[in-house]
């Protein structure tokens, strides 16, 4: 149970920052570089509280393991863990949005500023671009999702 709190913990400092760097940080310095920091930290929110409601449910053996290959552990995370605690088809299509977007950065060839944006292009030059109310989208998203595993956890914990 520990580890699966202090994933949570973890998710919630990350989604801390990245709201940080999205409503004050980004507003001050204004450079759009600074958009991509905000995504890491809120994907890295979302996998971490994806991962400790994976872990909750394997520890009370609802599920027999957790996948290491990140596909693998979206698709047991939407078909059991998603469905036990009324996770919206949304949230499972932010975290894979995410993961998607920070693939593609880290397999792009070229990032770019380009009028308060920040652009991730392929290697066939398909581009991606980031602004910060998608950015903002994605961290309200994110909460929402954390916000909830925090309520599950602490009921759970009244329980016991």
């Amino acid at each position: 149970m520990e580890h699966a709190k202090k994933l949570l913990n973890e998710a919630n400092e990350s989604l801390k920052r990245a709201d940080h760097l999205a409503s004050v940080t980004f507003k001050l310095i204004n450079d759009p570089k600074l958009l991509w920091v905000a995504l890491e930290n809120t994907h890295k929110a979302a996998i971490n509280c994806m991962n400790s409601l994976l872990q909750f449910d394997y520890i009370y053996k609802r599920i027999p393991h957790i996948p290491e290959v990140f596909k693998e552990k979206l698709r047991l995370f939407k078909e059991t863990t998603a469905k036990r605690y009324t996770i919206s088809r949304e949230t499972i299509i932010l975290i894979a949005d995410l993961q998607e977007l920070v693939e593609k950065h880290k397999a792009s060839s070229m990032e770019f500023v380009r009028k308060d944006k920040f652009v991730i292009a392929s290697q066939d030059y398909r581009l991606r671009t980031l602004d910060i109310k998608k950015v903002k989208d994605f961290v309200e998203k994110t909460k929402m999702f954390i916000n909830k595993a925090n309520l599950l956890f602490k009921s759970s914990d009244r329980r016991s």
